[in-house]
């Protein structure tokens, strides 16, 4: 497994596809669905593989890590940051499914008219997030939570994985440190160092970096926050150590990204 946080995931985001790519391990704040039309795929969800037939729904709730393969067929992708979905965002966040497919025979009517309505009308808005999208992806919900079981988190026990991904997705504005993590988590520092290095193949620095980053370049695209307030709220303690560390991984200094972003719109 090599799991990667996505923190720069849209707050909205629906496509019509024909072809699902190899993505690795990845988690993110977001809830996401896959809606299969034609055909049918395979989606490996918490390390359990998941068969979605042609009519049926599968369900990544935030933070599940889900990954896939090279696979042709005709699918509806969405994915909405759950406090966008007012009246349900404290169900989205507190709890998940046992089971992440809806089959077809399960899935109200309506529920395909809806989604083939949100993606009509977020295709025309593009990059803008529109309130008659969000009471379609409202609506979705609504008629399908009923048919999930969902159970609070804390009854699935995540493995120590997802538990240390899920921690420094939480924790990784805050000055983290292994230290922190094992005590919090009560793991070993040295199996969370295995873990980083065996598994993720990354270091636990690079990789809160690596987030914060993808945080910061957010902000400094959708916000008219100044760089050093965007580099305080993203985990950074001092102006040189954020300049370099954007520099490394975006390969331009903050400055210029934003003025490239700038331009670009």
């Amino acid at each position: 497994m090599n799991a990667i946080f996505q923190a720069h995931v849209s707050p909205v985001y629906i496509r019509k596809c024909n072809v699902l790519y190899n993505y690795p391990s990845t988690f993110h704040k977001n809830i996401e669905l896959l809606y299969v039309t034609k055909g049918a795929l395979e989606y490996t969800i918490n390390e359990e593989l998941v068969r979605i037939e042609e009519g049926d729904i599968c369900f990544a709730f935030p933070y599940a890590i889900h990954s896939s393969r090279y696979q042709e067929t005709e699918f509806t992708l969405v994915s909405f940051d759950p406090s966008l979905c007012v009246p349900f965002a404290t169900i989205l966040l507190n709890q998940t499914p046992r089971d992440p497919r809806l089959k077809k025979e399960n899935i109200p009517d309506i529920v395909p008219r809806l989604l083939h309505r949100a993606c009509q009308i977020q295709g025309a808005c593009d990059k803008n997030v529109s309130a008659t999208v969000l009471g379609y992806l409202t609506a979705v919900m609504g008629e399908c939570l009923p048919a999930l079981e969902l159970v609070p988190i804390e009854e699935i026990k995540a493995n120590t994985v997802q538990e240390i991904l899920i921690y420094c997705a939480e924790h990784y504005r805050d000055q983290i440190s292994l230290k922190r993590i094992a005590e919090d988590l009560h793991i070993s520092p040295n199996h969370i160092s295995s873990i980083f290095s065996q598994k993720l193949k990354i270091s636990l620095r690079d990789y809160i970096n690596n987030m914060r980053i993808s945080d910061a370049t957010q902000l400094l695209t959708h916000t008219e926050k100044s760089i050093t307030e965007i580099m305080q709220e993203c985990g950074f303690v001092n102006q040189s150590t954020f300049n370099k560390t954007f520099l490394e991984i975006c390969g331009v200094t903050p400055r210029e990204f934003r003025n490239r972003q700038a331009k670009e719109e």
